[in-house]
């Protein structure tokens, strides 16, 4: 991997179907988190807004409904945030 150097990666656990990683960069302590939480503001389209809505991630950043019913140990998740 060539930016082992930089980054440090953590498996989020509890979530056996989807395997989530998250990135550290070490240089700068920025959390990089992708497919995890989600955020929909304003700015997107009608159909996107609402489907944000629904899901619980309008204009707040977090894991969708459906990613929360996913969700196998709740202790383990709770433990790797």
């Amino acid at each position: 991997m060539p930016w082992k150097d930089e980054l440090d990666a953590f498996r989020i656990a509890g979530l056996p179907l989807l395997n989530e990683t998250v990135w550290l960069d070490r240089a700068s302590g920025r959390l990089i988190v992708t497919d995890l939480l989600f955020c929909i503001g304003p700015h997107e389209s009608l159909l996107a807004r609402t489907l944000a809505r629904l899901l619980g991630i309008y204009q707040r950043p977090g894991m969708s409904r459906t990613m929360k019913l996913m969700v196998r140990d709740r202790a383990a998740l709770a433990r790797s945030v």
